[in-house]
């Protein structure tokens, strides 16, 4: 088996069908498709069973979060690599499995490939990979540094990043890394305790922790529908702090008081300045000009508000 592509569900009905399609007829001895459904209350469980007889569904009753649930279909997994997907990420088809895959190649030491991942309207949706979760690249990326100086920053957003050649980051968002099984057997699975968000940053630092190598390869690009079940259609904005509490929880653990000071100040003006700026970007449609700059002023408000 060359590769298990592990993909765990939650209510995933209206799109778990759209997931599968690229995957379904090259399952055999090559590619093997694994479900840990999450107690479901939709019927996400009934239409794989029903229509897809090829992919093994495993079903939990209860909902055991993405780390948990990923850790127990990885203890079912026969392939080579290990390719985590999320249910709301659509490959163009099973070639995208393949070109990762080479990409992982191409350097024993690389441990973890990620693509770059694409909005809906095939903008990209910043946040598919990046560096550690600390002081110094919050407030590069809060105050636009990386962009101005080429610094590190916690997000890969540099347009001449995520346009050019693969790049060594210390993590790839969850929604669709390819990971070596050795590496998985070395590290452990993702941290149980991160019920969801932020757990594939620590899994990207563990993996550089044994020198081994985390690769963003943006000429690779998979449509991930961001926060799917939580939205009202495809295009909608997505908006969650759950990440933001995450990255403020690993800075506060890693910096003084002053430092986590500095950190929510850096993040407040940063979101303010982001606000205004989508305020007055009439290139975008209204509505999606008012819903964008909503989320950036919620976020500026919701970091001050953040306590150790």
């Amino acid at each position: 088996m060359i590769v298990s592509i592990v993909i765990v569900t939650y209510n995933s009905a209206d799109f778990i069908e759209r997931c599968l399609e690229p995957l379904i007829a090259h399952i055999g001895d090559r590619i093997e498709v694994i479900i840990w459904d999450n107690a479901s209350r939709d019927n996400t469980a009934e239409i794989v069973r029903g229509r897809y007889p090829a992919v093994r569904l495993l079903e939990s009753r209860e909902n055991l979060g993405f780390s948990k649930g990923n850790n127990e279909a990885l203890a079912y997994c026969k392939g080579k690599f290990i390719l985590l997907l999320n249910p709301d990420a659509f490959l163009r088809g099973i070639d995208q499995v393949w070109d990762l895959i080479e990409s992982i190649q191409r350097d024993d030491n690389i441990g973890a490939v990620g693509p770059r991942l694409i909005n809906s309207d095939k903008s990209h949706q910043v946040g598919d990979a990046g560096w550690a979760f600390n002081l110094a690249n919050s407030v590069s990326h809060f105050l636009f540094l990386h962009k101005i100086f080429g610094s590190k920053g916690i997000f890969i957003s540099n347009r001449r990043l995520i346009s050019g050649p693969a790049v060594d980051v210390d993590w790839v968002c969850g929604a669709c890394t390819l990971i070596r099984r050795e590496v998985i057997k070395d590290i452990g699975g993702l941290d149980v305790g991160v019920f969801m968000y932020g757990e594939d940053v620590q899994w990207g630092m563990l993996i550089k922790s044994l020198d081994r190598r985390v690769v963003y390869v943006p000429y690779i690009s998979v449509l991930h529908i961001q926060g799917a079940s939580q939205k009202d259609s495809e295009d909608a904005p997505y908006f969650s702090v759950k990440w933001l509490d995450a990255l403020f929880q690993s800075v506060a653990g890693s910096t003084s008081k002053l430092g986590v000071g500095a950190f929510k100040l850096a993040a407040a003006v940063g979101f303010f300045i982001r606000y205004m700026l989508l305020k007055l970007d009439h290139r975008l449609a209204a509505s999606t000009r008012r819903a964008r700059s909503t989320n950036m002023l919620k976020y500026a408000l919701h970091v001050w508000r953040l306590r150790i």
